[in-house]
């Protein structure tokens, strides 16, 4: 989520809901509107710097954390700052930042122009851009309207927001600074006029949602944390179970043991919806018993029914729903172990403990279903298991084999590093030990110079004496003549 193109962002969110911003954007501007319209300084004061990387990590890791209502409203505004500005390309694209800070310009000398300029770059930025830049004014709106208590008013809030929507290229400090007063003006004007600047009517529609269980569509096989499973709301318990008996394949009513079984799986599937905080899809073996889960609620014998098993599967293999023996019964036994979710501790009395009981008519309709299964698959099944188990481990050593040969060239490459990394070493020794050499002789040099000083002190005050004692015996020469 952080770092990635808004583009990308929203098309990718749209398997999950029809959204003209991101989710992100959403989740922090409803939390924040709902606990911190009261909070003073709200997107002035920094939050936590921890829990906004611990939010940031887990958004990128694909799970959706929620905001508990003790949540810090500061830390949810700052997660949101920190998004905007890890936009590859801010909301304002580069390519109209000139056009916006000449709007800024413009509104020192005249307002009315400047904002049909400003109107007129709007109509150019790209469809996702407009979006989110109108939801966040509008979001902001609401902000300053309660600017008595938070102390945040429309200037205040177009200096701290629009440096993360209109950012230069250059991140040069000379040129951001020029650019600051022009940035936070546009912003006032598009805070205080959004009403003007972002019509209602130009808001992009809705596109429907993508299907979650269109049954001619494959299984996605996805590991990360979703966010569709609390986006949509629940299934009707009993629009799904009429569904799934009037498709019933022998037209038989269900066995009591299969009524208690479904009874107890829709408590268990009701509790979980309303316990859990995250949603996360499961891997894609489990695919369609998942789907038969969630979308009839019927019970686990169903799946084994005889048109599941039977030769039209050649015929539907196009539409990804292809099942072979060695896929199905793996995936029932799958089907039998405890849910990820199932592993927390629930209260006694609590929905929980009643799904997880099943009466003995349950139990002995998952043995008859197992029995029906077995009796069904011919030699024919047990053969083409058993040539899918080979090729399964021809694979398997082709896998070995590829990883012994990556292990030999890693090792190589390690090797050769090393190799290159004692050159080097070898290299530094030799160089730290010329440079030893080489102050040594700088040393005995500046020894050698001193010297030579010395000498020359020394030969100059010896220059002196001999020139006194000429001195005095030219005078002594000529006092005996005077004396004369």
């Amino acid at each position: 989520v952080f770092g990635q193109r808004l583009d990308e962002t929203v098309a990718y969110e749209q398997k999950f809901g029809p959204h003209l911003v991101p989710i992100l954007v959403e989740k922090c501007a409803e939390f924040i509107l709902e606990h911190g319209l009261n909070e003073e300084g709200i997107f002035r004061l920094p939050g936590q710097d921890n829990l906004v990387k611990q939010l940031r990590d887990a958004f990128d890791a694909g799970e959706r954390p929620s905001f508990e209502r003790d949540t810090d409203v500061h830390t949810v505004a700052s997660l949101l700052k920190l998004y905007l500005r890890d936009l590859p390309e801010p909301v304002v694209p580069w390519s109209q930042y000139d056009g916006f800070l000449l709007c800024g310009q413009l509104m020192n000398s005249d307002e009315a122009k400047a904002q049909q300029e400003l109107i007129k770059q709007l109509s150019i930025l790209p469809r996702d851009n407009y979006s989110l830049l109108s939801y966040i004014c509008r979001f902001l709106h609401e902000i300053q309207l309660n600017c008595g208590v938070n102390k945040m008013s429309v200037d205040n809030l177009a200096t701290v927001i629009g440096v993360n929507l209109i950012r230069s290229k250059v991140e040069d400090p000379a040129v951001i600074m020029r650019g600051t007063p022009q940035i936070q003006r546009v912003m006032t004007m598009m805070i205080r006029d959004h009403e003007v600047l972002f019509p209602k009517s130009k808001d992009a529609p809705l596109s429907p949602p993508a299907s979650q269980n269109d049954p001619k569509k494959p299984p996605v096989a996805r590991s990360s944390v979703g966010w569709d499973a609390t986006e949509d709301p629940p299934i009707s318990r009993t629009d799904s179970a009429s569904d799934s008996d009037a498709t019933s394949p022998t037209g038989q009513q269900p066995n009591d043991g299969c009524l208690e079984d479904k009874a107890a799986r829709d408590k268990l599937g009701d509790w979980k919806l309303q316990s859990r905080k995250r949603t996360q899809t499961l891997p894609n073996r489990k695919c369609f018993l998942t789907s038969a889960l969630q979308g009839a609620n019927s019970c686990k014998a169903e799946i084994f029914k005889n048109e599941f098993w039977s030769s039209s599967l050649e015929a539907k293999a196009g539409d990804g729903h292809r099942r072979t023996m060695s896929q199905g019964v793996p995936q029932f036994f799958d089907s039998q172990r405890t849910s990820t979710y199932d592993n927390v501790p629930t209260q006694p009395g609590s929905p929980g403990d009643e799904a997880s009981t099943l009466s003995p008519q349950a139990c002995d309709s998952k043995r008859d279903a197992l029995a029906s299964l077995n009796s069904e698959t011919g030699p024919g099944r047990k053969i083409s298991g058993e040539e899918e188990l080979e090729s399964l481990q021809k694979m398997v050593q082709e896998l070995r084999k590829e990883i012994e040969t990556q292990k030999q060239m890693y090792e190589e490459q390690i090797e050769n590093l090393e190799k290159e990394n004692y050159d080097v070493w070898a290299k530094v020794v030799r160089l730290n030990e010329e440079l030893e050499n080489e102050k040594k002789k700088s040393a005995a040099l500046e020894i050698s110079l001193r010297n030579v000083e010395r000498s020359r002190e020394d030969v100059e005050k010896r220059n002196k004496a001999l020139e006194e004692e000429v001195k005095e015996f030219v005078r002594s020469m000529k006092e005996p003549k005077t004396d004369a």
